[in-house]
Parts: C-alpha cells; structure tokens; sequence
C-alpha cells in the first residue's frame, strides 16, 4: 500500500516541477528576465501548475487503484498515460514560448482555431527548417518528460505479497486511494478561497510579460477552451459599415473637454457593492443612505444614470475601462483581452498619477487582479494584505476596514497627485454587518453601514491639506439589491456623484452649459473614463464606448444588459431585445431599436478582434 501511495505522491510532485520549470525555460526564451524575476513568476504560477497537476494526476490514481487487483496490466496503463501527459506537456510549453512572440498572450485555443479553419493559412509561415526544429523539439523534450514522470514506477515497483492479498487489505488500501484522489481536487479548486482556480491568480506585476511567463500554458488552454464562444457571430442584425455609421452617431460628441480642472486633481473613485437610486431620498427612493444623498446634493449628482450590468465582474470594465458589460459573457473571462482596454488607472499613470486600488475582499475571484494589473494599478490592496482578525465577513474585510487602511495611505505625502480606487463589499449578501442601526431589514442595514463607512472616508479627506485639490467619484458597481424590482430599467437606475473640494473649481469653458441639464441627462457607467480623464485634463480618445456626461452636446443614452437580455435607453424610450431568440421584448421607436442593434454587434465584433 505505502508504495502505492509514494507512487501517486510522487507522479503529481513531479508534475508540478516540471511545469515550474517551464517558466525558467520561458525565461531563458525570451531574454529579458532576470533570475530574480523568473523565480518570481515561477513561484506565483505555482498554484496553477498545482491546480493543472491536480487534474493530470487523476487518471494515475484510478490507475492505482486498478493495481490493487492487477499489477502488470495497471502500469502498462499508467505508462501509457504518463507518455501522452508527457507529449501534451511538451507541446503545450513548446508552442507557447513559440507562439508568444508573435501573440503577447498565453496559449490558448487560438492555434486549434486556426488550423482547423485553415491549416495552409495557419503553417504558412513556418519553414521547413521550422518544422524540423519543432519536431525535434518536441520529441526530445517529450522524451525527457516522460522518464522523469516514469521515474516512480521504476523506483517504486508495486506488487501484492502474499499475505497482503486479503480481502481487507485490499479495501483498505482502496480506501486510502479513493481519499487521496479526493484530496486533488483541493489544488484543482485553487484552495478553499470564495475564488475557484483561475487565470488572474498568476498576475502578480506591472509588467504583463512576467505575469504571462507565470500563467500555466495547459491550464490557459484549457481554461481558453470551456469559455470558448462565437463572440462577433452571435449578433449579426446588418451590415457592419450600417452599424459604424450608427454607431458614430451615439458617440459623435467632442472630445475636447469642456468640462475641465485648472489643475491635476486627487482622485478618488468608490465603487458601491449592489447601491441604487432608490437608497437615496433625492432620487425618489428610501431614507437608508443618508450620508451618500447628502454628497450629492452638497456636489453633483447625475440623476439619470445607468449600471451597466448586474454583477461586479461586468461592471469593473465599464467603470475602469469604459467598456460595456455583454450581456452572454465576461469580458473577464477573456484574460489575454484585458491588456488591450483602454484604462483610466493606466491613462492616469502615464500622465504622473500615483495608482492604488483597495478592496477587502479576494482580488483574484473573477480575475479581477488579471484586469487591475493590466489597467495601470501599481498598489493592489486585497484581503491578503489585513490581519486575520479583520478577515470577518464571508467576502473578506469589512468596509470600515478597507476605508480606513485607504485613509491613512492618502494621508501620506505624495509629490505626484493620486488615484485611488475603494471598492466596497459589505453590502453583498448575506449582508452581516459589525452594525446595528434603526432598520430593521438585514440588506437596509447593510446598505446603512457602507453608508456610513463612506462618510467617515469623506470627512477624514476633508481634514487633509488637499482636501481643495480633491475629487471623489462615488457610483455603485452594478444594479442594486435593494429593494427587488422588477422592472429593468428601475433596477438599473444608480447615483453618480461627483464630490470633493475640487468640484467647486470645475471651468465649463468658452461655451457655458445649463448644469442642471447636464445633471440629468440620460448615461451609463461608461461614461465615467471620460468624463473624469476630461476634467483632469487627460486624453480620452482610446475610450470609444465613453462619451464625456459634462459635455451637453453629446448623444443621451445608456446602453445595460444582464445574461437574457440587452436594452438602451434614451430620451424617446428603451428598447429591449432577447439575447436569445433576437426579438423585441417591450414597445419602443424602431429608430431606437436599430441603434440597440447596432451597439450589441458592435461591442461583440469590438471585443472577439481584441
């Protein structure tokens, strides 16, 4: 039995060095690491090489314990797999140190699209030469694999004695092997974190070639491939040149700002979990948000704003990135996509700005890390980085926490002006809260107490020197949890409030607008990148789905979307298509519908090209 077991331990170590010391070669390959940073891409893509190991070695552990009962027939087998594990391997690590150079991402099913699309297209650039030099390769490497991982079955050779073949040692030892294949699946999660094992888990710099070097190629693939869909065909309505010329119509506004700053502000963006309009007694809704509808009426406050979809990882891209939620997928899920968006943190960085973002909870779940990194934030503060006695919620740490860590950081003096970012989570289901207030309803209550964390966050800035100098932009993440509505376009309404010291110094430029109409002018969370990269003064070309919300001359209309369904409204109506069967789901102008149609085809040809 102990062999058996040192056999199947063994098999999954090796594995997981093996892959380890894939991201050396990477290394070598490309030139530009040094050791430090190779060993440090190693050591954070190991618990996706565990992972990937962890399914790997699941075949060789029902092989073990097909040995119980036949020993020859059962290594045969096991050998075997070893061979074809061994060969995958190589190709894997082989093609994607070949590939990156020419696709500055990791493997994925592209190079399988395109030879089954079109093997000529797809071979025609490699020589003859080429084509010997990766054959050699491969088999050579494949070889090496494969007497590394036999190592255990020629070192640890198994047989039944004798007196081991009872029917109870037999069950014993099958017992054993059955918990331990059990346990793989612990790697193959990634831990026992809210987040399952995912891509974003490897990001871990600014550079992204280090975070590509540290991803697992086979796990990328196989990752690329369960998330695969049709992008650009699953809405085609017309021609595509139609669509731009529609498409332009929406976004034809100025881009020169109109709305702008004398001066480089401090920035700093909240992001809500699961806030709406109907918290605020200003808009119409409940007195449960207090402190948060006394921001906006102390500063400005769009009054007609749109999520853009339903959950977070939908909505950090439109916020950050100006990029709107889709309403079949993620754009998350598409990591080797992620560098490609535009991004205020990254647009701010490279005009001077320091770039933090702050979260309580598992910055890795929905590989949010993957799109921080790539959006240009220098300082990632997740849950990892509180004490344990402050990890108390389901989702991490509490609002009170993350706001307070964010404070005391941007009391520290700076010589460039900053961006930070805080995303809440308390006010996510279940919604246990170290509060207690007047209401009675737990969700309400939840909602009170980010509230109130919120306003501490603010009257602590407001004790800081540069207070003056200060922007706070405060909008929810997505749709809001309270109350339930049904209604699509009620349950998207959320606040957008712009606060701070430096509001009052907001030059409207040659051409003065009516701010009260600007205010309520129909947008969407899109339009966040470029109305806060305009009133720093910073270019806003790259955000080609963000219209500037201080701009009165730009088109009204917000387009938002959840899994079944897609909608845009505007001020003659909202149109309203089934992401499934295509048809109109409410009454509006055929005018306004066309548009709908246009934006969707669009955003999905937009983002299968990137």
């Amino acid at each position: 039995m102990k062999n058996r077991i040192f056999q199947l331990i063994c098999i999954y170590v090796l594995i997981v060095v093996l892959m380890a010391l894939q991201k050396l070669a990477y290394a070598v390959a490309f030139g530009n690491f040094g050791w430090a940073d190779a060993f440090s891409a190693m050591l954070h893509g190991l618990s996706m090489d565990a992972s990937m190991a962890g399914y790997l070695t699941v075949i060789p552990a029902i092989i073990e314990m097909v040995s119980i009962w036949t020993v020859k027939p059962a290594m045969l087998a096991g050998k075997i797999y070893i061979g074809i594990i061994a060969f995958l391997m190589a190709l894997a690590g082989i093609s994607n140190i070949a590939l990156y150079s020419y696709w500055k991402f990791p493997l994925d099913f592209t190079p399988v699209f395109y030879l089954t699309t079109s093997v000529e297209a797809a071979t025609a650039s490699l020589t003859w030469r080429g084509w010997l030099l990766a054959i050699v390769l491969l088999i050579f490497v494949s070889e090496i694999f494969y007497w590394v991982l036999t190592i255990p079955y020629r070192c640890i050779p198994i047989k039944w004695k004798h007196k081991e073949s009872t029917k109870f040692r037999r069950s014993r030892c099958l017992a054993v092997l059955i918990v331990l294949t059990a346990l793989l699946f612990i790697p193959i999660r990634g831990g026992f974190t809210v987040s399952t094992m995912n891509l974003s888990r490897a990001y871990f710099s600014s550079d992204m070639r280090l975070n590509h070097a540290a991803v697992n190629p086979m796990f990328s693939f196989m990752y690329s491939v369960s998330h695969l869909k049709n992008l650009k065909g699953q809405f085609q309505f017309m021609p595509q040149a139609q669509a731009d010329v529609l498409m332009r119509r929406m976004y034809s506004g100025p881009k020169a700002p109109i709305a702008s700053l004398p001066f480089q502000p401090d920035i700093h963006i909240v992001l809500l979990e699961s806030f709406s309009s109907h918290l605020l007694p200003s808009l119409g809704g409940e007195a449960i948000a207090m402190h948060l509808d006394s921001l906006g009426r102390e500063g400005l406050m769009f009054t007609n704003i749109y999520a853009s979809s339903f959950r977070t990882d939908r909505a950090l891209p439109a916020v950050l990135n100006g990029y709107p939620a889709q309403p079949t997928t993620s754009l998350m899920k598409y990591v080797n996509k992620l560098d490609s968006l535009p991004a205020i943190g990254r647009s701010l960085r490279d005009a001077g700005y320091s770039t933090a973002y702050y979260y309580g909870g598992d910055a890795n779940f929905t590989n949010m890390n993957a799109l921080l990194v790539a959006g240009g934030f220098d300082r990632i503060v997740s849950d990892k980085d509180f004490p344990i006695n402050q990890r108390l919620s389901k989702w991490g740490v509490h609002d009170d926490a993350v706001f307070a860590l964010a404070l005391d950081e941007a009391r520290e003096p700076s010589s460039t002006p900053r961006l930070a970012v805080i995303q809440t989570s308390s006010s996510h289901e279940p919604f246990e809260v170290p509060h207690r207030g007047q209401l009675r309803d737990a969700r309400a209550n939840a909602f009170e107490y980010t509230d109130s964390c919120l306003w501490a966050y603010v009257e602590g800035l407001r004790q800081l020197p540069n207070y003056d100098r200060t922007l706070i932009v405060i909008v929810p993440d997505h749709y809001g949890a309270y109350p339930e509505l049904e209604d699509h376009e009620q349950r998207h309404r959320v606040p957008l409030i712009l606060s701070g010291g430096a509001v009052k110094h907001i030059q409207w430029g040659v051409a003065p607008l009516e701010i009260g109409d600007a205010l309520d002018r129909i947008g969407s969370q899109t339009d966040i990148a470029a109305t806060v990269l305009a009133l720093a003064g910073v270019d806003h070309q790259g955000f080609q789905f963000s219209n500037n919300l201080l701009d009165s001359a730009r088109p009204a209309f917000a387009f938002f979307s959840e899994p079944s369904w897609a909608a845009l409204a505007a001020p003659e109506g909202m149109a309203e298509i089934s992401v499934d069967t295509k048809e109109k789901t409410n009454q509006a102008p055929d005018s306004l519908y066309r548009l709908l149609e246009a934006y969707l085809q669009s955003l999905y040809l937009d983002l299968d090209a990137r």
